[in-house]
């Protein structure tokens, strides 16, 4: 029972950890991006430290989950569980089904930075993930 008790509380605090917003200088990183790029984090925004901004105008800026009817949406759009995950910087990276509040499409190898727009419908609903591509996307 003890055994069980410890692990549960080590298994909640790494999780707890992991939905906590970590830091850069005086920029947050959201933790979508922290669990994709796991530990090579830190080295990565030194090298390029505009690649954080790059990805929190992706997350919060041009990646929007829409609905559609799942017929239409499944017709016109690439099912996103047919596309490679992106496990680059941490290798047992794995999806599970969709959850609109723990969905990172940070975790796909997407065409994030294309021209123009794409989607991809996301199984089993009628939701796509819509990417606006730079022809469409103007900062605020």
């Amino acid at each position: 029972m003890k055994n069980r008790l410890l692990l549960f509380i080590a298994t909640s605090l790494s999780l707890s950890s992991l939905s906590q917003a970590q830091t850069n200088g005086n920029q947050i990183i959201d933790p979508r991006i922290a669990e994709v790029y796991g530990g090579s984090l830190d080295q990565l925004l030194n090298s390029d430290p505009d690649r954080l901004k790059i990805l929190n105008e992706l997350l919060n800026n041009r990646i929007k989950v829409i609905e559609l009817d799942a017929a239409t949406a499944q017709q016109k759009f690439p099912a996103l569980n047919s596309q490679p995950i992106f496990n680059k910087y941490v290798h047992d990276l794995t999806v599970g089904p969709y959850n609109a509040a723990t969905f990172n499409p940070l975790k796909y190898d997407l065409k994030f930075f294309e021209y123009g727009d794409s989607g991809y419908w996301i199984n089993g609903t009628n939701k796509v993930l819509f990417i606006t591509g730079f022809k469409n996307y103007t900062a605020n």
